[in-house]
């Protein structure tokens, strides 16, 4: 029988072994450790997950995040230790979210659930955007077009993982996601060709696809876009945009 005492028993279980997979990583950057301590972590989330019947959403989402935080933890030089701490915290909390909320419907806290989420997914996409740009930084033996045409799949993927948790009842989304990968793939080329950095070109590039799947999202509601509303956040993220452009750090 599950009960609320076990739920978060494997909640702080997975949270610690997630902090001390990245602190091995971080502490021996070495292949031998690197692949055996990602493996293991991978496979844990995975058993406890089917043994808990974890929906696949879920399930997507924990593994893609533990990628994410690998591959940040293997980019980043500084506040490493803040991405250690934080990603065991935020597998409790994902965790809590797998087994407990998925099969609950009461509104007020899914609501600040799906918010939370989508900060993961989030992140997760600009971790990824991170990692392509900076591959083709240090490898630009590799066709640039492969690597966009992965980032146009994996955030597409992303954005439809985003939608299905607000409007699991719609089913057609195919032409949404294939619209997603389109502006992705053309983007990638075009911030490709400005003088920053691999966090800076997926700051910005996270920023468009934040938005784009956003009013996507809100076209799939019932009220659709109200745009006497958003035509201030769509002004104020355009204006915040080219500010940013002004003041990013050049290289």
């Amino acid at each position: 029988m599950i009960t609320s005492v076990k739920i978060k028993a494997v909640g702080f279980l997975l949270g610690f072994v997630s902090s001390l997979s990245m602190f091995l990583i971080y502490v021996f950057p070495k292949l031998y450790i690197f692949l055996p301590v990602t493996i293991f972590w991978l496979l844990l989330l995975f058993v406890f997950s089917r043994l808990y019947k974890v929906p696949k959403g879920s399930l997507v989402l924990q593994l893609s995040t533990a990628f994410a935080l690998v591959t940040i933890i293997s980019l980043v030089e500084q506040l490493t230790w803040i991405f250690i701490i934080l990603g065991g915290l935020i597998f409790v909390y994902l965790w809590k979210w797998s087994v407990v909320y998925d099969y609950k419907h009461i509104d007020w806290q899914l609501k600040s659930l799906r918010r939370f989420v989508t900060l993961i997914w989030t992140f997760n996409v600009y971790t990824y955007f991170s990692a392509l740009f900076a591959i083709n930084l240090f490898f630009p033996s590799i066709p640039f077009f492969i690597l966009s045409l992965f980032g146009a799949l994996i955030s597409a993927g992303i954005a439809f993982m985003v939608w299905n948790l607000y409007y699991p009842k719609v089913k057609d989304y195919k032409v949404w996601t294939g619209v997603m990968a389109l502006i992705i793939l053309e983007l990638m080329w075009v911030l490709k060709l400005m003088p920053f950095g691999y966090f800076a070109l997926a700051l910005l590039l996270t920023w468009v696809w934040y938005v784009a799947q956003l009013f996507i999202r809100f076209s799939l509601s019932d009220k659709g876009i109200v745009w006497k509303y958003q035509k201030w956040f769509l002004l104020a993220n355009f204006v915040l945009f080219i500010i940013m452009l002004c003041f990013i750090r050049w290289i």
